[in-house]
């Protein structure tokens, strides 16, 4: 695999987490697992959004994120999506119920179609299940606690971290503006 997503953070390190990205060559969207401090639930229906960035031309395929414990009882639909900065969706990523119910495992789905991304461009993965329980994912809150800062007001106008509830799928289209703000953040990566 080539080296396709690069975030505000670096991927080295010895957690299991990082092992795994490093055998797959993946970088991180905005944290690395080192500054993960808590584990958040994918609440059903909740959409959540990370910015992303890639400093060279690449083609992405793939969308993971890291799952610490296994969802139960698929509702409805549990896949992943890319969205230019504007909000528009490039692709999705087929059924991943099979991953969000797998625990401790690095997950991934792979894109209905590819996404070639320019030299500079900044983008969201989004993350979206439906489970009467959901799988947990590795996070981290804002401040010092966890070393890091999701500002409201984004980096350069743009959010590092928002959501959407009542999501029954992923839209055509979103207002990054417009949408919740997360304290915090997930572990996810593409390749």
């Amino acid at each position: 695999m080539t080296r396709t997503f690069f975030g505000t953070s670096g991927g080295g390190g010895s957690s299991a987490v990082n092992a795994d990205a490093e055998r797959m060559d993946l970088r991180w969207i905005s944290m690395s697992p080192e500054v993960a401090s808590q584990t958040l639930t994918l609440n059903s229906g909740v959409a959540v959004y990370m910015l992303g960035y890639v400093p060279s031309a690449v083609t992405i395929t793939k969308l993971w994120i890291w799952i610490r414990v296994a969802a139960a009882t698929s509702t409805g639909s549990n896949t992943m999506a890319i969205y230019d900065v504007t909000g528009t969706k490039l692709a999705e990523t087929g059924d991943m119920t099979t991953g969000f119910s797998t625990g401790l495992s690095f997950v991934s789905g792979t894109l209905g179609q590819s996404v070639s991304l320019t030299a500079g461009q900044r983008f969201y993965v989004g993350a979206l299940t439906h489970f009467s329980s959901g799988p947990t994912v590795i996070g981290a809150l804002s401040g010092s606690a966890a070393g890091i800062d999701h500002p409201s007001s984004g980096f350069n106008g743009l959010r590092p971290s928002i959501y959407a509830t009542s999501q029954t799928s992923f839209p055509s289209s979103i207002t990054p503006g417009s949408l919740s703000v997360n304290s915090g953040g997930y572990v996810m990566a593409a390749s």
